[in-house]
């Protein structure tokens, strides 16, 4: 199994680019709101219990998936944050190399500014996602989301001045 992880700041496309190159692609779409909405219902977001649950989670489908070996391809968005998120990274090798998953970091890169006028758009509110510039502001001082994930081979997409054709095809081109 192909499994692609795009990660970057919230706002820099990710979900957007992803849904796209699944189309492309025909692989399975697994964004990050899919655990992130269900553990927000029972637990209080930004807590450790949380990240920790939604963590696991995340790794244990992840693992179901390939172990099933019915599935070709994932593409997974994250939003790391290299203060916190490397202990899950690691997990995620190591269930890839167990598993046989080909495994590929591509960061979504977006500058500040572009971050801030692309975080307001409506098509943030149907996944509760930040959208507001104060929050993602709050967000982005909280925690180092522009940095490329340490120890993996990754890929850099800059989405500031791409259309989203632009950038599937540059996604696409790398996942070949």
């Amino acid at each position: 199994m192909k499994l692609i992880v795009l990660y970057g700041a919230p706002a820099s496309g990710k979900l957007t680019l992803a849904k796209k190159v699944a189309e492309v692609t025909g692989y399975r779409l697994f964004h990050n709101h899919l655990t992130v909405d269900l553990l927000k219902e029972l637990l209080e977001f930004g807590t450790p219990e949380f990240y920790e649950l939604n963590h696991q989670l995340k790794l244990d489908l992840l693992e179901a998936t390939a172990k099933q070996g019915r599935v070709s391809g994932v593409i997974c968005t994250f939003a790391y944050d290299k203060k916190t998120d490397n202990p899950f990274i690691d997990k995620l090798k190591e269930i890839s190399k167990r598993q046989d998953i080909d495994l590929q970091f591509i960061q979504i890169y977006c500058d500040r500014e572009e971050l801030l006028k692309r975080v307001t758009e409506d098509s943030r509110k149907e996944y509760k996602k930040i959208h507001s510039v104060e929050g993602l502001s709050k967000c982005l001082e909280s925690g180092d989301f522009m940095s490329e994930v340490a120890g993996v081979n990754s890929k850099r997409i800059d989405s500031t001045d791409l259309s989203v054709e632009e950038a599937v095809a540059q996604v696409v081109e790398l996942i070949k």
